[in-house]
This record gives C-alpha cells, structure tokens and sequence, in this order.
C-alpha cells in the first residue's frame, strides 16, 4: 500500500506518517477483541473529545489511509501527529506485550516455528513480516526471503 507519487502526504513527514497509520489499522482488529485493548484504542481513538476532536479516522485502513482533517495536516507539519502517532502505537506495543489474550493471537512463522514472544508474528508487525503472495501466510521476511513458502510447496507437491 504505497503512496502515489500525486499523493499530497507522498513526502516528507507523511511518509512516515502513513506508515505508522497502516501499523495502527492493522493493530485495530487485534486489540477490539480484547475487553483491556480495546479501551485503550478507544482512549487514543476519542482523543480530546470534550473539544469536539476524535481520531478514529487515523486508524482505518485501505482508502482511508490517506484521509486527514485540516488539524492533522497542521499537526503532520510540526511534527505533533507523528509524536502522536508514535506514543499510540508504542502503548499499543506494550499491551499486546503484557496480555496474554493478545498474545495468543499471535501468529509463530511457518518456517522458523519459534514461539517465544518475541517471535511471535502480529498483524502490526509490518517492518519485520511479509505475506507470502501464493497462500497469504504470514512469515518473517528473513525466513520467508532464505526459504520458500512452506504451504505453497506442500501444494505443489501434491
């Protein structure tokens, strides 16, 4: 899901920006299953509500990865939506890391099978976890990159 060269947000801070959205959208579905995760999205999703601003659009996906209001340009500018973007994700980070519900939805790769934490493969876990584009398994992509896709050969097998 790259940005377009068009694309306003396609330089400077919104490249990074837009990353840490597509983290947060995939960190989304895991975290609204579980009763402690998902108040924590809603403390980062209803932001300052008593001032009438909400920020559940910076965690949606697909098109509306490139939806801003004014403030969140403003904010993209100086530097206070990435912050915040940021501290979302790393608390999103730690309680995932601290709740057992939430680990156990974590995926362990198909190739290397190592089921400790920190190994564990998690939807948000862009930077370190491809899809194999055969069987949409997800794999770490040092695993996935020195070996072939484990579900794909066995289908090829047979």
């Amino acid at each position: 899901d790259q940005l377009k060269p068009g694309f306003p947000g396609s330089t400077g801070p919104f490249i990074r920006i837009h990353f840490l959205r597509k983290k947060l959208s995939l960190a989304k579905g895991l975290l609204m299953k579980c009763e402690r995760g998902s108040r924590l999205l809603e403390h980062f999703m209803n932001g300052d509500r008593n001032r009438g601003v909400t920020k559940s659009h910076l965690f949606q996906g697909g098109d509306l990865l490139k939806m801003y209001s004014l403030r969140d340009l403003v904010h993209a500018m100086d530097g206070r939506l990435k912050k915040w973007l940021e501290k979302a994700m790393n608390a999103i980070k730690a309680h995932v890391d601290n709740c057992e519900y939430c680990q156990g939805r974590g995926a362990v790769c198909g190739i290397c099978n190592r089921e400790q934490l920190e190994h564990l493969i998690f939807p948000y876990d862009i930077e370190r976890t491809t899809r194999c584009l055969g069987c949409l398994g997800h794999f770490h992509r040092k695993c996935l990159h020195e070996k072939q896709c484990p579900r794909c050969t066995a289908v090829e097998g047979e």
